[in-house]
């Protein structure tokens, strides 16, 4: 599924069902996986119908469920060209955004 052609709240339910789909491939309620991550079993009941929770506790669960894997290439740079190289190379070695304001802030 084609999750650039979804907005943000389709996406948030499509996540909802495959955490529900995989906790059952595991064999869990919802009470044992939100104790298992130290999280309520609201926000795990939360999470499964499509309803927004913190990142923590997302992360959270996902690591209980042995899907962090998938979360490493989530902002692994794209890296097409010698210009994005560069671009990236430069961009690491920069501290902090310059404001385009010209007030010196970061912004």
């Amino acid at each position: 599924m084609e999750l650039q052609l979804k907005n943000s709240r389709e996406i948030t339910e499509l996540l909802g069902q495959r955490v529900r789909r995989e906790r059952m491939v595991r064999n869990m309620t919802q009470q044992e996986l939100a104790a298992r991550a130290g999280v309520s079993h609201a926000t795990v009941s939360n999470l499964e119908q499509g309803r927004s929770i913190t990142l923590d506790n997302f992360l959270r669960i996902a690591m209980i469920l042995g899907r962090t894997a998938e979360l490493e290439a989530l902002l692994v740079p794209r890296l097409l060209t010698v210009d994005d190289v560069l671009q990236h190379n430069e961009a690491a070695n920069r501290q902090r955004i310059r404001s385009k304001r010209g007030d010196g802030q970061a912004g």
